[in-house]
């Protein structure tokens, strides 16, 4: 009888080494994982910002080109009317 409860004792202290071995080796691929996307989260945020900050600098240069181009335009009007009036 009592190898009987030894053999069942040392049965059981085996699977539940099992049983912590399969629990930590979860906890290390869920760790793992956790990791992978946590880099994951900061490669694509950062991919974001960058995508970001090239969106608005090509809107500060549309916007510079634009009153570049404006201005241009109001040097010629001005031009153009002092030959119109010189001629008048």
């Amino acid at each position: 009888m009592q190898r009987t409860v030894a053999a069942l004792r040392s049965e059981l202290e085996l699977a539940h080494q099992e049983r912590q071995r399969q629990v930590q080796d979860a906890v290390s691929a869920a760790q793992s994982d956790i990791l992978q996307l946590r880099d994951t989260i900061g490669a694509l945020r950062t991919s974001l910002e960058k995508s970001e900050q090239q969106r608005i600098d090509a809107l500060q240069s549309a916007s510079a080109a634009h009153h570049a181009e404006i201005s241009h335009l109001h040097d010629t009007v001005r031009a153009l009317r002092t030959v119109l009036e010189s001629k008048a």
